[in-house]
């Protein structure tokens, strides 16, 4: 599948094309900017807060928005390492490299269009110092492969800083290199940020 789509014209997407675009890519930026939601939560004096969640009428309520901010933290931090795959960015011994998809993998080449460098992913973004940009995303790489995808004993837990910091340079990453090279609308998937 990688090679057949890769050399597809944009203006003509195949239904699975348009399903990544629509459905797929969305509700993984809505997980990234619930990351962000989640690190202004833990940073701030609201992560001791009780938490209510109603839904139809029923309602649970919990001590504090843990079980909340640990969820979308957690999610965020595994999809950053997705999407940074699709564009095309890999980490391997705590440097980039270049991502080497598998045969039913789908990646950013797939909808006709160029990898991410590294080199744009720290020289392009507008969410914070190319040293900033290169650290966030490389823990965060290494914290969705070490600490939230399996237990192990290495040490490699996410602070919130790098993790927004990686959430917001891929969402802006998704929406220059992806959303906007094929002149489609970016989806009103901040739903958490409301920004």
């Amino acid at each position: 599948m990688h090679g057949s789509l890769a050399m597809v014209d944009k203006k003509s997407l195949c239904p699975e094309q348009i399903e990544m675009l629509d459905e797929h890519l969305p509700y993984r930026l809505q997980l990234l900017d619930g990351l962000c939601w989640a690190c202004s939560v833990l940073d701030s004096s609201l992560g001791n807060s009780s938490l209510s969640l109603s839904l139809s009428g029923a309602q649970v309520n919990f001590p504090d928005a843990r079980p909340l901010t640990n969820a979308l933290a957690e999610s965020g931090i595994l999809y950053c390492r997705v999407l940074l795959n699709f564009l095309g960015i890999h980490h391997n011994n705590g440097k980039f490299t270049e991502y080497n998809p598998r045969e039913d993998d789908f990646t950013i080449a797939n909808l006709g269009l160029q990898i991410v460098t590294t080199d744009k992913l720290k020289s392009d973004p507008p969410t914070g110092n190319p040293d900033d940009i290169e650290r966030a995303c490389l823990n965060m790489l290494r914290s969705a492969n070490k600490a939230v995808a399996h237990f192990t004993t290495a040490d490699a837990r996410a602070c919130c800083n790098d993790a927004a910091c990686c959430a917001k340079t891929v969402m802006w990453l998704i929406e220059k290199y992806v959303y906007r090279k094929l002149g489609r609308e970016v989806p009103a998937y901040k739903i958490w940020t409301n920004q």
